[in-house]
């Protein structure tokens, strides 16, 4: 069977939204999925699509460069959905940047296959505690409605309105580090108090090797506040992650 452009212009397009965004997304972003496996699940989810939008599918450009320019304002507006729900997603990051410094980690570096790179010890726990909470809490179905919806808010037709999502973007760019220090308040108080403590007992006691009695300490109480306060820092970023997705959907 032989298909025509004409027959395979509505899924491609599509296709060139949904590929970008969905392989931005927590869990499908990872170093170790196959990009194969992330090329088929955007294609089936774009056939799948084809249908119920066919009604909003514009008609085949009559040149290439107008092709050229639709297919790349697609994929631009894909990138810009899968960048915010990335750069929420990042909070979990800076917080794991956090608890690392003030736990005496900063210098244990281990391969995070999540982000691709080197990351602390934490980052590469809550990454993939939070990839999993996402999973199991089912807000994967909110992102997927988002994709779905954004052809409500971002047609074919209409100009896309550039000014309207950087000003989204760097709002979503700004909770994000405000959200990450409010997760990190805890260990932040904790540790700062710590410090003061140890600095005053080596100017009362100079001849102490502080470093040697405060590093085990300071990775203790980094443990111990992690234990404490997982569950209800986790809580929180789900609320947070869940409210940012739904005002994705407002627009």
């Amino acid at each position: 069977m032989v298909f025509s452009f004409q027959e395979i212009f509505p899924t491609l397009l599509i296709f060139a939204r949904m590929g970008p965004a969905l392989s931005l997304l927590p869990g499908l972003n990872a170093s170790f999925l196959n990009k194969r496996i992330r090329l088929f699940f955007a294609f089936t989810f774009s056939l799948m699509l084809a249908f119920p939008l066919r009604h909003q599918m514009p008609p085949l450009p009559s040149s290439d460069l107008a092709l050229g320019v639709l297919l790349a304002q697609e994929i631009m507006i894909g990138i810009f959905l899968g960048m915010l729900v990335r750069v929420l997603f990042y909070a979990l990051e800076v917080v794991g940047q956090i608890f690392s410094f003030q736990s005496g980690f900063a210098a244990a570096q281990v391969f995070n296959p999540f982000l691709g790179a080197q990351g602390g010890v934490y980052s590469g726990f809550f990454i993939l505690t939070g990839t999993t909470l996402i999973f199991v809490t089912d807000l994967y179905q909110v992102i997927i409605t988002n994709l779905v919806e954004s052809y409500h808010f971002f047609d074919f037709v209409q100009p896309v309105p550039y000014d309207s999502l950087a000003q989204l973007f760097i709002r979503f760019m700004g909770d994000m580090f405000m959200q990450a220090v409010q997760l990190s308040i805890p260990v932040l108080t904790i540790i700062t108090v710590f410090f003061i403590g140890i600095g005053l007992l080596s100017r009362f006691i100079p001849t102490v090797q502080i470093f040697f009695v405060s590093l085990p300490m300071q990775v203790f109480l980094g443990l111990s506040i992690l234990l404490v306060s997982m569950a209800g820092l986790f809580g929180l970023f789900l609320e947070y992650f869940d409210n940012h997705l739904r005002m994705m959907r407002m627009g």
